[in-house]
């Protein structure tokens, strides 16, 4: 995995996005926003993300009633209109 700095400077127009950490030795922790999470000791939450992908598979379902819709990796749809 790149670190920031690196990934920038291969790629200075790169968009980075700041996630949810938690530290999974911390029994029921709760995801939040740390400035410098370490990836040796945090992990990615992801939670957030299957929210929000849920409401917008919930509006494709509810705009294109009879569609086949395909739900791939977080944030993406796939579909299958017939008309």
């Amino acid at each position: 995995m790149e670190r920031i700095n690196v990934a920038l400077e291969k790629c200075p127009h790169l968009h980075v996005v700041h996630v949810a950490t938690f530290d999974p030795s911390v029994p029921d922790a709760k995801p939040v926003y740390t400035d410098n999470p370490d990836s040796k000791t945090h992990k990615v939450s992801l939670d957030h993300y299957r929210k929000e992908s849920k409401k917008i598979m919930d509006s494709f379902k509810e705009m294109l009633p009879g569609a086949q819709i395909g739900k791939g990796v977080c944030g993406s749809f796939s579909f299958h209109v017939v008309i």
